[in-house]
């Protein structure tokens, strides 16, 4: 294995752990049973290849337009969601994530199956033209993630499963909102599985 190739499967590593973290930060720490970070990833990075190789884009201009329209698609997603019982949230995002995949992966202006290649480098004040130059980035956009004073990693506690004694919507809130860490009370809610979002209550 020459110097060339590590470098691009140590990019390769960063870019699955940072997709990772995100989903781990929505389902194992948010509790929130979704699968669409997939498609809203394909969504802005596509769009803004295709902005920087087809239509000239300075390349930080196209990941920032990028990284605005999924957010955009996330909030419409989640407009649409917010209906939606728990299993079909489920559904609709691994269904949206098929399909967002699929269609830029046949579409011929995104490449098809080989996507979009021969992309300008990204330019920051210095230009991160190679998978070397592009590492030290990636390492420190994962690593930002966590919260650490060098010795160990501080983080929220994961999404668990718990028997509570609460008897009604009210009293579980309360309950939830107390039992959280004050470091990270800043929202709650509870809602009924059946009725989805309609009979959430919150606290901020």
């Amino acid at each position: 294995m020459n110097l060339q190739t590590l470098y691009d499967l140590l990019d390769l590593m960063c870019i699955y752990g940072i997709s990772a973290v995100a989903q781990n930060l929505l389902v194992g720490y948010g509790g929130i049973p979704a699968v669409a970070p997939t498609g809203f990833g394909a969504c802005g990075g596509y769009l803004a290849a295709y902005l920087a190789l087809h239509e000239g884009w300075p390349t930080l201009a196209s990941l920032v337009v990028g990284i605005i329209a999924a957010c955009a698609v996330g909030f419409v997603m989640s407009v649409l969601a917010m209906r939606l019982s728990v299993e079909y949230i489920i559904l609709i995002t691994i269904a949206f994530a098929v399909i967002v995949i699929d269609v830029f992966s046949n579409f011929g202006p995104f490449g098809g199956s080989v996507g979009l290649v021969g992309l300008p480098p990204l330019s920051i004040g210095i230009t991160l033209g190679t998978t070397a130059a592009l590492l030290p980035l990636l390492i420190a956009v994962l690593l930002t993630t966590y919260e650490s004073d060098g010795e160990q990693v501080s983080v929220a506690a994961p999404f668990t499963e718990v028997t509570v004694d609460a008897g009604n919507g009210p009293e579980l809130l309360d309950e939830i909102w107390w039992a959280l860490d004050e470091r990270f009370r800043i929202a709650a809610a509870v809602a009924d599985p059946v009725r989805g979002a309609r009979s959430a209550l919150t606290r901020a």
